[in-house]
């Protein structure tokens, strides 16, 4: 009878979910405390995320906890969510966000649409733009603008019809 029972035991140890308890890094791998059961004593193990995403679930996400062939001392957490921190999406649609409601979300409409409460950030030598820029608001330059390799800035004139220049557009 023993047999069985450990048996039954492994297999309810492969995988399961668990209430997130607390996290921390190690050797810069995101390590989980995540408790199994209401009853059970909490773990620690790694998170592991697909190549390419990176995410830090928060305090009170659920787990999905995998041991392998059922020891305990072998176990990762492969999956994360939090039913408050949800993109709703349409079918064949995707999207990334965070606990704070910033989101970038890919629509069926074939749109890209990003949303952050303070800003958006893109660094990179060059932004390249394809097609027409709409800009709702106010737009603020530093640095130098050109036009078809001309400079827009304080000291740019335009000709008028009589031939004269105008004034700096300071």
């Amino acid at each position: 009878m023993s047999l069985i029972r450990d048996l039954v035991q492994r297999v309810r140890t492969l995988i399961g979910v668990g209430v997130q308890l607390a996290s921390r890094y190690r050797d810069e791998v995101l390590i989980l405390q995540s408790s199994p059961r209401a009853d059970g004593d909490p773990l620690e193990a790694r998170y592991i995320s697909p190549f390419g995403l990176a995410g830090h679930p928060p305090k009170g996400s659920k787990n999905v906890i995998a041991s392998m062939g059922g020891n305990r001392s072998q176990t990762i957490i492969i999956f994360a969510y939090d039913e408050k921190y949800t993109l709703v999406l349409d079918e064949g649609e995707a999207g990334l966000y965070n606990e704070w409601g910033d989101f970038i979300k890919l629509n069926s409409a074939r749109e890209i649409h990003a949303k952050a409460d303070a800003r958006i950030v893109l660094d990179a030598p060059e932004t390249v733009i394809k097609q027409a820029l709409i800009v709702e608001g106010d737009a603020q330059f530093v640095g130098a603008m050109t036009h078809d390799n001309k400079t827009i800035d304080s000291s740019h004139t335009h000709t008028l019809p009589d031939n004269s220049e105008t004034e700096d557009v300071t």
